[in-house]
């Protein structure tokens, strides 16, 4: 947006800063309509979920312990304890943003988002049961959606942070990254690249080493990090339904063969090499982008985001890593079952985050007078519609959670944006053979000079 002073106008990059949605008579009934069911829903919460954790946790395992139960019933107990007070929590943070669904671009994929908490509470309880009843081959099928919805969960935060630069800044994110650039040089001066974190660059004994060559900030930047992130995105569901075809078969298990002709260990290791990149292109990208994304508070929606892949991904890696050095009588279920009960405690901690990092205040209604570029006009235009569908739809009605569902669980932009990035990739692959054709043309030519040149003298003579 331009900003104007007496003598000159001069534009910078700062974004439109976030203010309240104007309140209409109509807007402030429709919001009364479910005001007191939303509030005793609240209350009613605000008693149980205390009175389940501080009381009925206890006494539940009280009487576990004196009826001498096995490891497998306390898990069970503390778990479904956690799931049953995560669910509401996630539930209703994803009723308000559904309930004020002011900014459909970027608020589909925070709607994705929050998906995580049922999605995750519900494989890991399921996977807990498994184990408990000693049905571990079918395990592996919760642990897959789980598996594949964090990679889903990667791809949703890696758009939304491109598609609100793209919005808020009326440019390309390459474009806004490459003007930004420049404030964020180190002291020896901007240099056009952007300079890998470690693993992929080691400073030692004085010496520089490159795993990797530094990025040039700008689209070859951005193009990275949505490669490393697709790359995630392509390959976990492969590998989940590896896992799952060859566990109901029998021959995936952590202790089946020796480790270099195991499928578990080839899978899981290749898996978390392919994760380790993904995460790494997030990091990179948040470094490069934090202060461009300032006004939606990035810091708390990428530690949420982060710690949950971290904690379900890594923190499972190495729970088995521990295990295979300190074995204990059965393996496979211990590791199986402390795995499920330490997610399910977590989706608990993870609900209230959300709550917080994704909260829909932070997506207020856009209006025409805020509108400084084309995406905020379209928003503007979408506020004027979706006031009036609100009226009319009486937010709430099967008509109304048809249409949100089906915008939420539409995966074209998935498939879109997968079939790009191959086909960019198998550009870059054909750049590739460039030079060697060059070569060969360099090779042919020097030769047809040669024979001239001999044309040339025997004429001469």
């Amino acid at each position: 947006p331009a900003t104007t002073t007496t003598t000159t106008t001069t534009t910078t990059l700062t974004p439109r800063s976030p203010s309240p949605p104007p309140h209409s008579s109509s807007d402030e009934d429709n919001e009364d309509e479910g005001f007191y069911i939303r509030m005793c829903l609240r209350k009613s919460y605000y008693v149980i979920a205390p009175a389940v954790m501080f009381f009925g946790v206890p006494i539940w395992v009280n009487y576990l312990i004196q009826t001498k139960a096995s490891p497998e019933d306390f898990m069970i107990a503390i778990s479904t304890s956690c799931v049953f007070c995560a669910l509401p929590i996630a539930t209703y943070t994803i009723y308000r943003h559904l309930t004020n669904y002011w900014q459909p671009p970027l608020q589909n994929y925070v709607l994705r988002i929050l998906c995580m908490v049922p999605v995750y509470s519900a494989t890991s309880w399921t996977g807990l049961i498994l184990w408990s009843c000693k049905k571990e081959q079918y395990t592996y099928i919760p642990n897959a959606i789980r598996e594949c919805f964090e990679a889903y969960t990667v791809y949703n935060f890696f758009t939304f942070m491109m598609v609100f630069m793209e919005i808020h800044y009326g440019m390309t994110t390459g474009s806004v990254l490459l003007e930004s650039a420049p404030s964020r040089a180190p002291p020896t001066g901007y240099t056009g690249y952007v300079k890998h974190l470690p693993p992929y660059r080691i400073s030692f004994l004085g010496r520089t080493y490159h795993v990797l060559a530094d990025w040039q900030s700008g689209d070859e930047f951005v193009d990275n990090c949505h490669f490393g992130v697709m790359l995630y995105v392509a390959v976990m569901p492969s590998c989940a339904l590896l896992a799952t075809v060859l566990s109901i078969l029998g021959l995936y298990h952590e202790t089946y063969g020796n480790w270099w002709t195991s499928m578990y260990f080839w899978n899981e290791n290749f898996a978390l090499v392919v994760a380790c990149h993904a995460v790494y292109c997030l990091v990179i990208f948040f470094k490069e982008a934090h202060k461009d994304l300032a006004p939606t508070k990035p810091l708390l929606k990428f530690m949420v985001v982060k710690g949950i892949v971290f904690f379900t991904f890594f923190q499972n890696w190495c729970i088995s890593v521990y295990f295979h050095i300190f074995p204990p009588e059965d393996m496979e279920v211990t590791v199986g079952a402390l795995q499920s009960t330490i997610m399910c405690i977590e989706m608990l901690i993870f609900a209230i985050m959300h709550a917080f990092a994704f909260s829909y205040i932070d997506f207020p209604r856009v209006t025409e007078l805020e509108a400084s570029n084309d995406q905020l006009m379209l928003l503007a235009g979408w506020a004027k519609y979706y006031a009036r569908a609100r009226l009319r739809w009486k937010v709430g009605t099967a008509s109304w959670w048809r249409m949100v569902f089906r915008v939420m669980c539409n995966l074209r932009d998935v498939r879109e944006d997968t079939r790009e990035t191959w086909q960019h990739v198998k550009a870059e692959v054909d750049m590739l053979q460039i030079p060697k054709r060059l070569g060969d043309v360099r090779q042919t030519s020097v030769e047809g000079l040669r024979t001239i040149g001999e044309n040339v003298q025997v004429a001469t003579i």
